[in-house]
């Protein structure tokens, strides 16, 4: 099985976590998805990357009522970090759960507003999970809030590839064509 995952990235206005966080958790309800618990972890951020104090953590959330705890605490942190949402397929013939995950990242370079969100989703689901829901997800959250740029891409560890410098190129002006993506619906 692949541990791939594609990523698509919304380099966005900068925008409170509170405000982010909200339209995402929105329009992830809105297409089915529910917050992950029990084998899912919150991560927060450093608030201050400058000081010698490291006040990131990791949150693990046990049930629905904990998830929804944290994940309002998570609107609070200025710097983001990431969760999980997880979609639910149904059952194939073995009775086996069908379905994904897509851990969601929210990014600060200020440390004060997030300015990217980054899906991801393993690489060997993507391409369903696309067609059935993300391209409908993707497409109502860049309705409901600026984004600057998006890309798309399957990390393959390739070289040329790092979230990060492909979020600074999109800030410098520069979208690499080769990940570009354009909404549909």
């Amino acid at each position: 099985m692949s541990h791939f995952t594609t990523n698509t990235i919304l380099v966005i206005e900068k925008t409170l976590t509170k405000d982010i966080v909200n339209i995402v958790d929105e329009v992830m309800r809105e297409n089915n998805f529910t917050l992950a618990y029990g084998y899912s972890r919150f991560y927060f951020e450093d608030t201050d990357p400058e000081s010698d104090f490291d006040d990131s953590k990791t949150v693990e959330a046990e049930t629905l009522e904990d998830a929804l705890k944290i994940l309002t605490e998570f609107k609070g942190n200025p710097t983001g970090g990431s969760y999980e949402y997880e979609m639910h397929w149904g059952y194939d013939e073995d009775k086996q759960e069908l379905g994904y995950l897509t851990s969601v990242d929210f990014r600060s370079f200020d440390n004060k507003n997030i300015e990217a969100v980054i899906f991801y989703v393993r690489e060997n689901v993507f391409e369903k999970a696309y067609e059935k829901e993300l391209k409908k997800v993707f497409a109502e959250i860049n309705k409901r809030i600026k984004v600057i740029a998006a890309t798309q891409t399957t990390d393959y560890y390739q070289a040329d590839y790092h979230e990060i410098d492909i979020i600074e190129e999109i800030f410098s002006g520069n979208i690499p064509a080769k990940y570009e993506y354009k909404f549909t619906e």
